[in-house]
């Protein structure tokens, strides 16, 4: 049996405890990032992503159970406070890196090497809480940890996907994939805080128009990532409770697969601009393989992202979204900012 069938079922065995994710799906999510807006194929040049959130496990003991676990107090400040709402989260997805001249086959010893990743994750989410002032829609944090398990390499198919796509299209043949990094396990644990503050209205006695702010920090430890990030995002427009902005393939300025629309299914819109930055510790799309030698490129250890974008809230069910992320450079001698296009589909069942 190929590895990479091996890896899928060794994903696909470790879900299983958070099957309840995909049998009770509440919030399903396709998610699809590339730099073909750009006109650029270059770096990160790909990442799709398919997602599923369960409804509210409150109520479920082993759920209870797993939060309660993994629940404790920094300093008298509760992280993973189990005594709130706790869902179920499941992903499959991949994303691909290429050098910026994908027309040779010789190895560029200064651009970042040729990858891909192909992971699956689970995890839980907690909260939102609603504030126990009256009247108010505001929630508190809403804490998320995750395990992403997956390989990097020629097992990733993300050779295969980029020649097939691009044969498609009729776009240019990447020529380089003979160079890409070694085949490697590997695994991210996650964990976020995002809060977000009571949204004001600007038009008196309507909240057709409001504004609200979402600060969030997050920490990664793994053999792909290890970062520890802060952001902020902006927001104005209508239906700003349904959500905490739209998912992302971390790492990233995050949203969350939490939609939860109001009753009486109105349409919603609203505009964002975000801004984070992380401390990078490893990046092994840069560093290269971890247990064997292989291309690697000397990385920038600050990393910066500025997005745009809007978020539509359609009949109560569906949400659209779509972003544009520009990203400071990654490495030393990457010679421009890098810049592709988000987009997000999810639904409520």
């Amino acid at each position: 049996m190929r590895i990479s069938r091996v890896l899928a079922l060794l994903a696909l065995v470790a879900v299983i405890p958070f099957g309840n994710a995909a049998a009770q799906c509440t919030v399903a999510s396709i998610q699809f990032e590339n730099d073909i807006g750009i006109g650029t194929d270059r770096h990160y040049t790909h990442g799709s992503r398919i997602s599923c959130m369960s409804d509210n496990q409150a109520g479920d003991a082993t759920a209870r159970e797993i939060a309660n676990a993994l629940s404790f107090e920094v300093g008298g400040y509760s992280l993973l406070d189990a005594n709130r709402d706790v869902r179920y989260s499941v992903a499959l997805g991949q994303a691909m890196f290429t050098p910026e001249d994908i027309t040779t086959t010789e190895l560029i010893v200064d651009d970042r090497p040729y990858a891909g990743w192909l992971f699956g994750t689970f995890g839980l989410v907690l909260g939102p809480r609603k504030a126990q002032t009256e009247g108010s829609t505001a929630f508190d944090r809403m804490e998320s940890i995750q395990v992403n398990v997956g390989v990097v390499g020629p097992a990733s198919g993300a050779d295969r996907t980029q020649k097939f796509v691009h044969s498609a299209i009729d776009a240019q043949k990447p020529r380089g994939w003979r160079n890409q990094l070694r085949n490697e396990p590997g695994f991210i644990v996650e964990y976020e805080q995002k809060w977000r503050t009571e949204s004001w209205n600007l038009l008196p006695h309507s909240d057709l128009l409001q504004v609200d702010l979402m600060p969030s920090a997050s920490v990664a430890l793994g053999n792909i990532h290890t970062y520890g990030s802060i952001a902020a995002t902006f927001r104005i427009g209508n239906r700003l409770a349904n959500d905490f902005g739209p998912p992302r393939i971390r790492p990233s300025v995050a949203g969350s697969e939490y939609y939860e629309p109001d009753s009486d299914e109105r349409l919603g819109a609203y505009l964002f601009f975000s801004v984070g930055g992380r401390a990078v510790a490893r990046n092994i799309f840069l560093d290269g393989n971890t247990f064997t030698s292989s291309h690697s490129v000397a990385k920038n250890n600050l990393v910066g992202d500025l997005q745009v974008g809007g978020v539509f809230s359609l009949w109560g069910t569906a949400r659209v979204s779509l972003t544009h992320i520009i990203r400071t450079r990654e490495f030393e001698k990457q010679d421009a900012l890098n810049q592709f296009t988000a987009f997000s589909l999810s639904f409520r069942f």
